[in-house]
């Protein structure tokens, strides 16, 4: 068929649509006109484009001949079996092809061309496993088939949201490439002007060996305008170098200013030192070690006991305004006028904290300079990046889908990655 005779059928389809939906107006009740159409319309639209789509592939297919039996892998010439049916679900409906199977005898292997040369593999098109996949990963399977049927008019089960969803998922986990994204080419890669952060911290999620910990990291702008992250259950050493590459490829370097945060914990230091040992500053998170004073406050004076909080204020006081030396000077202070061996143990472990992080608590300085003393951002990405989706209720995680999906997420959060994801998307060959 000529383009030209093709466009003729399609406008004569559109036609049809419209009169259906003008008597589907006729008879809409007057209050309800809109409420009676906007769904029919919908419907209609999805139908009959999913037609278009259907003769746009195969009208395209039409200008694409194979000359000749295609050859196996093996380096023997296939046969042709026949011409078998092929049903995928695109965005807009279900789509049906006829195309051509060949088989090798020599090796069992089988070939479909017209699938390779449209980019058809498995039952669903890229486009729409990119929505399952959406849907997937940011809410419950059942909800997400709920949405997917509500929202885009794709009817899947829950256990097809997923499957597609975890076998994305594993995409990332098999082919790290899979979701590293342009920086460069789409203008997210830091900038000498830029003050780049990158922090690290953990959360913990229950698995089906018991609870574990994914480790999260991002890096981000001081606007936090571009924020990027990367997760995973591998120890320590392994993460971050997953960090450090993602920050190679986003130019972690080359940014005009490098700031490092976390809380106290000692694998967080140990991964900053090996893999980021050029940052121009460092600072221990200030909620942190809030937390840590409080918690020796309530161990001195008792929970919640107004003494507690006056001393905890004055601590937090002298560290924000004064720095960490100013504050073990105080910690020393306190030390000798309390006698009892629970108060004076907390002093100590409070005292050893601060010690160990007292290069970290420029605090002062950063501030004057605009620089964070908080991981905000961090904080907040542990909670929704990770722990809104795997930390609900009742839920249990085989680790290999933990981590799949914990990948999945950090890809999905950082800015720009899911487009680049998905532009790059090449469907995986030889499925029927």
């Amino acid at each position: 068929m000529q383009r030209g005779e093709l466009l003729k059928e399609m406008v004569a389809g559109f036609r049809e649509d419209c009169n259906g939906i003008l008597d589907a107006a006729e008879k809409a009740p007057w209050g309800r006109v809109i409420d009676g159409l906007e769904f029919e319309a919908r419907r209609l639209a999805h139908r009959r484009y999913a037609v278009l789509l259907q003769q746009a592939v195969v009208w395209r297919s039409k200008q694409w001949r194979r000359a000749s039996a295609p050859g196996c892998q093996c380096g023997v010439r296939m046969r042709l079996v026949g011409r078998m049916p092929r049903a995928v679900m695109s965005v807009v409906g279900e789509l049906r092809f006829r195309r051509r199977h060949y088989y090798c005898d020599a090796c069992g292997h089988s070939r479909w061309p017209f699938d390779e040369a449209m980019g058809l593999s498995g039952g669903w098109t890229a486009g729409a496993v990119r929505l399952i996949t959406r849907a997937g990963v940011r809410t419950s399977f059942a909800e997400a088939r709920t949405d997917l049927k509500e929202l885009a008019e794709l009817p899947v089960s829950a256990e097809t949201v997923r499957r597609v969803t975890e076998e994305t998922a594993q995409r990332l986990v098999t082919e790290p490439s899979a979701g590293a994204g342009r920086a460069e080419e789409s203008g997210e890669a830091f900038q000498p002007a830029d003050r780049a952060y990158t922090t690290m911290d953990g959360t913990m999620v229950n698995t089906l060996e018991g609870w574990r910990e994914v480790k999260l990291g991002a890096l981000y702008d001081q606007s936090k305008a571009r924020q990027h992250y990367t997760a995973t259950l591998e120890p320590a050493a392994a993460f971050g170098l997953m960090l450090r590459r993602q920050a190679q490829g986003l130019r972690f370097g080359r940014a005009g200013e490098k700031v490092a945060g976390g809380d106290g914990a000692e694998w967080i230091w140990k991964q900053m030192a090996v893999n980021f040992p050029t940052v121009d500053h460092q600072f221990l998170d200030f909620y942190h070690l809030s937390e840590n004073v409080h918690a020796a406050a309530w161990r001195i004076y008792g929970e919640g006991t107004p003494q507690g909080r006056r001393w905890a204020h004055t601590m937090l006081h002298w560290a924000k305004h004064h720095g960490g030396r100013r504050l073990l000077r105080a910690l020393d202070r306190s030390r000798s006028q309390h006698r009892t061996r629970k108060a004076r143990d907390a002093l100590d472990r409070l005292r050893r904290y601060v010690f160990n992080h007292l290069a970290r608590m420029a605090y002062p300085q950063l501030q004057q300079q605009g620089i964070d003393i908080g991981t905000g951002a961090q904080e907040s990405a542990c909670k929704n990046v990770i722990g809104r989706r795997l930390r609900g209720g009742g839920m249990r995680w085989a680790p290999a889908n933990a981590e799949a999906m914990a990948r999945l997420r950090a890809m999905m959060y950082s800015t720009g990655q899911w487009d680049d994801f998905w532009q790059a998307w090449q469907p995986h060959r030889g499925a029927a």
